[in-house]
C-alpha cells in the first residue's frame, strides 16, 4: 500500500512539473506588462515574444542591436507596470513614447522601459505598482503611422541605468556596449536582479 502512495505521489510531482515548469526559475516579484488572456506571469507571455535581446537593427541607426523584446499584444491592449517602482522619466515623441520606471529589489537599482505607448496615464513622480496602467498598444492607425511591418507590440528593456540618457537603445553597435546599460529581459524574469548584480 506505501509503494502505491509513493508511485502516485511521484507520478503526480511529475505531471505538476511538466505542466507548469520549474516555477523557481522565475522572479515573481515582476510579472507580465501585458495582461491580455489571463498572461499575470511573465513565463506566460514567452510565446508572444516577436523580437529578440541583441538581433541586428536597420532603423535608426543601421546595425544597432535591439536592447530589449518586442511582446506582441492586440490593438489597445493595456500595458502596466511590471511591479512596485517610481517614473522617472517619460519621453513623449510618437512612434517611440516611452515611459521608464525605477525599481528596487534587494539593494538593486534598475529601470524597467516601456517604448511605443499611447495614451500614457502617468506622470514623473508617481509611484507605481504591478495594477498600474501606464498606457496603451497603438490602435491599427497609429500603427500605419508607425510605418512598422510589426504587429502591435510593447518593446520591453531592462535597464541598469540611465547614464546613456536612453541612447543605448538605438545606438549599441555590439553586445559589450548593450549589456552595460540593459539587461536581457528573458534572463531577468528567469533569474531576478540578483542574478544581474
Amino acid at each position: 500500500m506505501n509503494n502505491r502512495l509513493e508511485i502516485f505521489s511521484i507520478i503526480i510531482i511529475l505531471i505538476f512539473s511538466i505542466l507548469f515548469g520549474n516555477t523557481n526559475d522565475y522572479n515573481f516579484n515582476y510579472f507580465s506588462p501585458l495582461r491580455s488572456d489571463g498572461r499575470i506571469c511573465f513565463r506566460d507571455c514567452l510565446s508572444e515574444i516577436i523580437g529578440y535581446y541583441g538581433e541586428f537593427r536597420s532603423s535608426t541607426k543601421y546595425g544597432h542591436l535591439h536592447a530589449g523584446i518586442d511582446i506582441k499584444g492586440d490593438f489597445c491592449d493595456p500595458i502596466y507596470s511590471i511591479g512596485d517602482g517610481e517614473v522617472i522619466a517619460i519621453f513623449r515623441d510618437f512612434p517611440n513614447k516611452t515611459v521608464y520606471i525605477r525599481h528596487f529589489e534587494h539593494g538593486v537599482t534598475f529601470t524597467s522601459t516601456y517604448i511605443h505607448v499611447e495614451d500614457i496615464q502617468v506622470q514623473i513622480g508617481d509611484f507605481v505598482s504591478k495594477s498600474t496602467v501606464i498606457g496603451r498598444i497603438f490602435n491599427k492607425y497609429e500603427l500605419h503611422d508607425s510605418n512598422f511591418s510589426t504587429p502591435p507590440h510593447l518593446h520591453l528593456e531592462i535597464r541598469h541605468n540611465l547614464t546613456d540618457k536612453g541612447e543605448a537603445t538605438f545606438s549599441s553597435m555590439s553586445l559589450n556596449e548593450l549589456n552595460r546599460y540593459c539587461v536581457n529581459p528573458i534572463t531577468f524574469f528567469q533569474k531576478g536582479t540578483r542574478g544581474n548584480e
